[in-house]
């Protein structure tokens, strides 16, 4: 045994000197670089080991919600093609689905290039609770601040600067209500610095428009992409890249002005939430591949699975590679006010990020529209906008054009 032993004691002898040799001849920073390497080489396997136990779980994850999925996948049909041959007059049900006469047209009224103070325009908006009197648009900027446009709504007078607000922060988002504060209306914008702004917008004689920062609160740890108001039950909902979407009840009187009310967790970032006025909140979040619309007045901490819009291709088998940027529900008719809550229709365009739009009716889950035409990816920011009669669907493209659709999806 002594024997067998020596020939290996020797070799490991040889190579505890060699090893020495080579020590002596590095330099005290040699020596100290290549000691941190070594543990960065240690740090890296860990990592790795790491990331190999995450790989397994997730497919675990991924296979379990593939299977708890199937079935009532396989009982929705497929995507945009509804059951029109059980019920023919589906689509005529629907009302504002009807086509367009071709006529509609974008034009170019007017440009505001120093809109706000020359910074990109992030974010803007009608306010529609005043009286028919002035038109008013309020847009948000990338140096922290609102300015209000208004001309008169008789005659084609250009827009005028008739207020703004510095908020602090660039603003990604805004909201209004009317009702919540006597005589005036309450804009929400969202903030890059996860701040909530709450500014009072009034009218003064001979249609002077004040503004009036009544406080900024921090809400989120991260940027706020989206905001929605319920004017009915006095409600702001807010989306945040911090995975989160957040409840608030306004006290017109409290301090602070804006309360939690529910707080839900989502998979990825917030990209948009909408109001609906059957007492549901739609989300959005990246990596999700389904809308959610969670029930407002229940208290639970996620909605039922039979509360989500799954966005999904083909025979509704798999989860589509998009994401949903934006959504509007589809309007009211034009006596419908502001104070009268959110829309109640049942249709709502979704602007994605991977060149298609679609048209949902949330009462079936169906996928009744598909429009398509503009570019936008992974680095665009889409917007839709339903016309007020509810033929045309509008939207940018990442190609710097505005695009039109009519509801019969002709470009």
């Amino acid at each position: 045994r002594r024997r067998r032993k020596r020939p290996l004691r020797e070799a490991r002898l040889k190579e505890i000197a060699l090893l020495c040799n080579m020590s002596e001849r590095l330099t005290s920073d040699e020596r100290e670089e290549l000691l941190a390497l070594r543990k960065r080489v240690a740090a890296l396997e860990s990592r790795v080991q790491q990331l190999e136990a995450e790989c397994d779980l997730l497919a675990v994850e991924n296979a379990r919600l593939r299977q708890s999925e199937a079935p009532d996948a396989q009982n929705l049909p497929a995507a945009g093609q509804g059951d029109d041959q059980e019920d023919p007059d589906y689509e005529k049900k629907l009302g504002l689905l009807t086509p367009g006469d071709g006529r509609h047209r974008l034009q170019l009224k007017q440009a505001l290039p120093t809109a706000c103070g020359g910074a990109n325009v992030v974010c803007a908006r009608f306010i529609e609770s005043f009286d028919a009197s002035v038109k008013l648009i309020v847009a948000g900027g990338a140096n922290g601040s609102i300015v209000v446009f208004g001309r008169e709504a008789r005659g084609d007078s250009a827009y005028q600067m008739m207020a703004e607000a510095a908020l602090g922060a660039p603003v990604l988002s805004l909201a209004e209500a009317n009702g919540w504060l006597p005589g005036a209306v309450v804009l929400l914008a969202g903030l890059m610095d996860g701040k909530m702004a709450v500014v009072e917008c009034r009218k003064g004689q001979d249609d002077e428009i004040s503004l009036e920062v009544l406080g900024v609160s921090p809400l989120h740890r991260k940027y706020i992409t989206c905001v929605d108001v319920h004017v009915q039950a006095k409600l702001v909902a807010t989306g945040s890249y911090d995975k989160t979407v957040v409840l608030w009840r306004f006290e017109p009187d409290g301090e602070p002005l804006l309360t939690e009310v529910r707080r839900f967790l989502h998979a990825g970032s917030v990209e948009a939430v909408s109001f609906h006025n059957r007492g549901t909140l739609f989300v959005a979040a990246r990596g999700e591949s389904k809308l959610l619309s969670y029930p407002i007045e229940e208290e639970r901490d996620g909605p039922p699975e039979d509360f989500s819009i799954p966005l999904w291709e083909g025979k509704w088998e798999s989860p589509v590679n998009l994401n949903v940027m934006h959504m509007q529900l589809q309007p009211q008719p034009e006596t419908h006010t502001a104070t009268e809550g959110p829309s109640n229709k049942p249709l709502i365009a979704i602007a994605t990020d991977a060149s298609r739009h679609f048209i949902y009716d949330v009462r079936s889950n169906r996928r009744v529209r598909t429009l398509t035409g503009h570019d936008a990816d992974g680095f665009a920011n889409p917007r839709v906008a339903w016309h007020p009669s509810g033929q045309y669907v509008t939207s940018n493209s990442q190609l710097g054009t505005v695009c039109t659709w009519e509801a019969s999806e002709r470009l």
